[in-house]
């Protein structure tokens, strides 16, 4: 179904951005390296984990898109935002 795609895509691009930030405050800090790496490894376990845990949970639902409410939204631009993070690139399998 589209609806659960877009679930799917919308909550994996979030829980990216989220654990992308969570990397950029750790590129900030000054840390030896071994810790640095220690941590960052940690970051993007949890992220890894985080995902895949959160698109099987949504994986036993089925969603259906509310056309009203997606068109009043964009009537008053309300689903209109802009997120920009710059860090290091960072790969988040």
């Amino acid at each position: 179904m589209v609806e659960d795609n877009l679930i799917k895509i919308t909550v994996e691009k979030e829980i990216k951005s989220l654990f992308k930030y969570y990397l950029e405050i750790l590129e900030e800090q000054k840390l030896p390296e071994s810790q640095h790496n220690l941590i960052r490894k940690k970051v993007l376990d949890s992220s890894n984990n985080t995902l895949r845990d959160v698109l099987q949970f949504l994986s036993y639902f089925d969603f259906t898109i509310n056309a009203q409410r997606v068109e009043n939204a964009a009537r008053t631009k309300e689903i209109i935002y802009s997120k920009t993070i710059y860090s290091p690139p960072v790969i988040i399998d």
